[in-house]
């Protein structure tokens, strides 16, 4: 706490303004704040300085790898490790309280564990590919996860995950599904449900964008070698809405907006799709495909009866309000797909026509609420439609140079009726 904040209770003591118990109350509150503080700050100095050290330590012995013996070579190749999982102990027994040095402990021995694995199949010429590398590595960093308590090492192991799955499902073998991902993505479940019930911290933040985004890259796998993968369109568009609902559930209603990635990405991903199904190519395409049972199949239809449940839910818990219009997107999109078998303007027109009317909604609860970052995000959503339209109708210049007029106009008249009526309030 700061000597100016001291001096300013000592004074507001003297002249009788608050009382003794208040002033100590106010500095306990100060310094308490200014030592979390101070604690996560070391806590990503730690982390950063553990992975830099890890770098350069490999660095240093691949530089120095060929002028050393194997027995050497050996030796230097479980130094990292051995190292590692001392300090790892030290942290564990001797430094159980400090966040600071578990996470860096762990994610020093997070990067040693790759370092050894790959140094000792150097070494000895053990054959291998770079999925079964990965998978190796990531397995025998989920026991560190839980060990050690590391939220840090627990972002890491997804993103090792992720790029498991991508080059195993997209490059080594893009025509066999491989469920090894899946199974890998459970292990982690546990202790993300652990941060979701515990208070909100900057890890949690972080988690609830990495696992959505995870499974977002990962979904397209499942296409692999499918004779239905236009079903693909039909299962992103299910889990965006997911995504939507598990942002809105009892476990996020204490997030910052930027905090929870479920919402954002379900939100953003939603209209994506919506505007992907504004096109008449995808319904020519959707609509002439042969339909077979398959695994694509299988997942679609549990993941739109899983947006089902979670809108019933969100329902009941009144998360939502029956008069938003964005929510409705998985039932739209799943109509569409019924309609495109018969013809490709149904749904090309029903989707525009629902875009437009979630920008219309954005742009009327913005008003209500005097929001102007809500109110942009209202007409950028019907300026991207607008936008897109010009790729597949025939319009003069003329007529596209006043659209683009129109939505200028619209947006600086509506952002100043908005500013207007703010300063009018607060008056």
């Amino acid at each position: 706490m700061s000597d100016k904040l001291q001096d300013n209770l000592k004074e507001l003591v003297e002249n009788k303004v608050i009382s003794e118990d208040v002033a100590l109350a106010i500095s306990t509150y100060y310094k308490r704040n200014a030592d979390s503080g101070s604690s996560k700050l070391f806590v990503v100095f730690g982390i950063i300085g553990a992975i830099l050290a890890s770098l350069g330590i490999i660095l240093v012995f691949a530089h120095n790898w060929d002028a050393m013996s194997r027995f050497a070579k050996c030796l230097v190749s479980f130094l990292p490790l051995v190292v590692g999982q001392f300090f790892c102990g030290y942290a564990l027994f001797r430094k159980s309280e400090s966040a600071a040095w578990k996470e860096s402990s762990a994610s020093f021995l997070f990067f040693a564990i790759g370092a050894t694995i790959s140094l000792v199949a150097q070494t000895y010429n053990i054959t291998g590919d770079f999925s079964g590398f990965m998978f190796t590595w990531m397995l025998l960093c989920l026991p560190l996860v839980y060990l050690m308590k590391s939220n840090i090492v627990s972002l890491l192991y997804i993103a090792g995950i992720t790029v498991y799955g991508v080059n195993t499902n997209y490059f080594y073998n893009p025509t066999q599904f491989d469920f090894t991902y899946w199974i890998l993505l459970l292990g982690i479940l546990p202790h993300y449900y652990g941060l979701l019930k515990a208070e909100t911290t900057n890890f949690r933040a972080m988690h609830n964008w990495f696992v959505p985004a995870s499974l977002t890259i990962c979904l397209g796998s499942i296409s692999c070698n499918n004779p239905n993968d236009e079903l693909l369109y039909y299962s992103y568009a299910f889990l965006c809405s997911c995504f939507y609902f598990i942002g809105k559930s009892s476990f996020f209603e204490q997030d910052r907006i930027l905090g929870n990635g479920f919402s954002i990405i379900g939100k953003l991903g939603g209209l994506f799709m919506l505007y992907l199904g504004s096109f008449k190519f995808l319904w020519q395409d959707i609509g002439n495909e042969y339909f077979d049972f398959s695994v694509l199949t299988f997942v679609s239809a549990g993941l739109f009866l899983l947006a089902i449940a979670l809108f019933y839910y969100i329902l009941k818990l009144k998360a939502l309000s029956i008069t938003e219009i964005f929510p409705f997107s998985f039932l739209i999109i799943g109509l569409c797909y019924f309609l495109s078998k018969g013809s490709d303007i149904l749904p090309v027109f029903i989707c525009n026509s629902y875009l437009l009317l979630i920008g219309i909604r954005e742009i009327q609860k913005a008003n209500a609420v005097n929001s102007i970052a809500r109110l942009n995000f209202g007409v950028l959503i019907i300026a991207i439609l607008i936008f897109c339209r010009f790729f597949d109708t025939e319009m003069s210049f003329i007529i596209r140079g006043i659209l683009f007029i129109l939505v200028g106009v619209g947006f600086f008249g509506l952002n100043y009726y908005l500013l207007k009526n703010k300063k009018q309030d607060e008056k």
